[in-house]
């Protein structure tokens, strides 16, 4: 919007694109759809940038893989961090009536889950919420917090919930890569979100 609104109805009062953009505490970055193969989805610094310390994540992703589970890895100055031992994750996961927990604490990535996995057929797939804390704050590590649904054959829920981010408290970030551990992509639907203070 770029011109002011008059309120109808009775209203008393305008307001203008600037007031609706700073509305409540969530501000809508990016929204996308597809199904087309991709092997991952990058949110660079575009979305990822010293606007916001915190951001939020919802995402539906099918793998063109069957049993596969999500990966996450951030940007420094562009350039994907990587390296091992770089990262730190833990995962705790509840489906049916087992429940099981997983960690690294010298990853190279960020796994959401260590139990289970995303099928790749009609219905299947995963739903991950992922919250990420102090992308610019180079006093605190980048951390983020995750609750994924894995949908798998029959039907399946299992659910995971966890934390992970880097190792390095020096680091800020200016991007983030989601993926599978292996082959595409073949169908999202996102939205990432600034979280305001």
């Amino acid at each position: 919007l770029g011109e002011t609104i008059t309120v109808a109805k009775g209203g008393t009062g305008v307001t203008t694109s600037a007031a609706l953009a700073n509305t409540g505490n969530l501000v809508l970055l990016n929204s996308a759809s597809s199904t087309v193969d991709v092997s991952q989805i990058d949110f660079d610094s575009t979305y990822i940038n010293s606007t916001y310390d915190d951001y939020l994540l919802i995402l539906n992703m099918l793998p063109a893989n069957d049993a596969q589970r999500v990966r996450v890895r951030f940007f420094e100055s562009g350039t994907i961090i990587d390296s091992s031992s770089t990262y730190t994750w833990r995962a705790n996961g509840i489906g049916g009536s087992s429940y099981s927990g997983g960690k690294d604490e010298a990853a190279s990535h960020i796994s959401l889950g260590h139990s289970f996995s995303a099928g790749n057929a009609a219905g299947e797939g995963c739903d991950i919420k992922l919250q990420i804390l102090n992308a610019n704050n180079a006093n605190r590590k980048t951390t983020c917090m995750f609750e994924i649904i894995n949908q798998s054959s029959s039907d399946n829920y299992r659910t995971e919930e966890g934390h992970g981010g880097l190792n390095d408290h020096t680091k800020t970030i200016d991007g983030l890569r989601i993926y599978f551990g292996s082959g595409n992509i073949s169908e999202y639907v996102y939205k990432l979100y600034g979280i305001k203070k």
